[in-house]
C-alpha cells in the first residue's frame, strides 16, 4: 500500500486540477455514471462532533475507495483543524487496498474546487469582488477558487471573531498584494459590496441576506450541513434565479434548501444539479443582473476523483511509502 501524507498532496495537488476533477464528477453523479451512497453520519454529542463516512465508485476513472472525515467546531482549543480526515483507494479490479493519503487537504480543496467549478459556470466573467463568510479550515481555498476562475482585484473578510478575520486577511494580503482586501464589521458589509460570496461558516443562522445581495451575484454556500442549520436565508434563495446543488439526493437537506423547500416557498424541480448545468449551458445564468446560487454538503464522487488525479501524481514524482499491510 502506498502512503502518501499531507506534505505529500500539497507537493503535487493544484486548484485547477481539483476544479477539473470535481468537474468529471460532478458530470459523472448527474448522468447516474457513479456509485455514491448517502454518507453515514455519527454525531458526538459531547463535543458538537461528527464523523462522516462518504463511499463510491467511479468507473469513468476508474476509482473506489472512502473517505472517514470528522467535524469537531472545538478542536480550536486543541490546536487543532475543525475537519480532519483520511481517503482509501482499492483497487477497482479486486478490491484490494492500494493508497493510504490524507484527506485534510483533499477536503478543503475539493470543497473550494467545487465552488470553482460552480463560479466558472454561473457566475459574471467579470466578477472581481469577494466575500469569504467564515475564516476556517476552508475559506483558503475558497479563496483559491475564486481567484483561480475569475479576476479577483478585491476580498471582504467576515469572521464572527474579528481576530481570525484580521488574521486571515493579512494572510490573504501577503499572499497576493494585488488584491484590496478589506475586514468587514457584519457578513452583509461584505455581502453587498461583492459579485462573488463564499460562505463556509459552522453558523446555524444566516450570514447571507437576500436584501443586500447585488445584482448579478454568484453565491457559494459550503457551510451548513444540517437540516436545522442554513447560511443563506429565504430572501436570498427566493431571489435567485439559478438554483444549484451537487447532489439533488444530498445537497437538498440543509436547511437553505430544505427550510424553503417545506415552506413552500420553493419546490424540488426549481433545484439543478451543478453536473446537469455543465452539460447544459442554457440551465445556467441567462443574464448580467441573475443572482445565482450553488450549495454543496461535499460527495465521495469530489473526493475519489481528486484523490485519483494525486495517487498519479504522487506516484509519477516518487513520492509516498509503500508499506505492506
Amino acid at each position: 500500500m502506498l502512503i502518501l501524507t499531507r506534505t505529500d498532496v500539497e507537493r503535487v495537488l493544484t486548484m485547477s486540477m481539483a476544479i477539473e476533477g470535481c468537474r468529471r464528477a460532478y458530470v459523472a453523479v448527474s448522468q447516474k455514471q457513479a456509485t455514491v451512497p448517502e454518507r453515514h453520519a455519527v454525531h458526538v454529542p459531547e463535543c458538537d462532533g461528527d464523523m462522516l463516512v462518504m463511499s463510491g465508485y467511479l468507473p469513468g476513472f476508474p476509482s473506489l475507495g472512502l473517505k472517514v472525515v470528522s467535524t469537531f467546531t472545538g478542536n480550536r482549543q486543541f490546536n487543532l483543524p475543525s475537519t480532519q480526515g483520511a481517503i482509501i483507494l482499492l483497487d477497482p479490479r479486486t478490491g484490494t487496498p492500494e493508497v493510504l493519503m490524507d484527506g485534510s487537504l483533499i477536503t478543503a480543496v475539493r470543497t473550494g474546487a467545487g465552488s470553482g467549478m460552480a463560479t466558472a459556470l454561473l457566475a459574471r466573467e467579470d466578477a472581481d469582488s469577494v466575500a469569504i463568510l467564515g475564516t476556517g479550515g476552508m475559506a483558503w481555498d475558497q479563496y483559491q477558487a475564486m481567484r483561480t476562475v475569475r479576476p479577483v482585484r478585491r476580498a471582504y473578510v467576515w469572521n464572527r471573531t474579528r481576530e481570525r478575520a484580521v488574521e486571515f486577511a493579512d494572510r490573504l494580503a501577503r499572499a497576493h498584494p494585488e488584491v484590496a482586501v478589506e475586514v468587514t464589521d457584519t457578513p452583509d458589509d461584505a455581502v453587498a459590496h461583492s459579485l462573488l460570496v463564499c460562505a463556509a461558516t459552522a453558523s446555524p443562522e444566516p450570514v447571507v441576506h437576500g436584501a443586500v445581495l447585488q445584482q448579478g451575484a454568484h453565491v457559494n454556500l459550503t457551510g451548513a450541513h444540517r437540516p436545522e442549520w442554513r447560511e443563506i436565508d429565504s430572501a436570498g434563495v427566493l431571489r435567485a434565479q439559478v438554483r444549484s446543488v451537487d447532489s439533488l439526493t444530498s445537497g437538498v437537506r440543509p436547511g437553505d434548501y430544505s427550510m424553503p423547500i417545506h415552506a413552500g416557498e420553493i419546490r424540488l424541480e426549481q433545484i439543478e444539479e451543478i453536473g446537469a448545468i455543465a452539460t447544459d449551458p442554457g440551465k445556467g445564468r441567462r443574464s448580467a443582473d441573475a443572482i445565482t446560487l450553488f450549495k454543496s454538503v461535499g460527495l465521495a464522487a469530489q473526493d475519489l476523483a481528486v484523490a485519483v488525479q494525486v495517487r498519479e501524481a504522487a506516484r509519477a514524482a516518487g513520492l509516498g511509502i509503500e508499506v505492506d499491510l
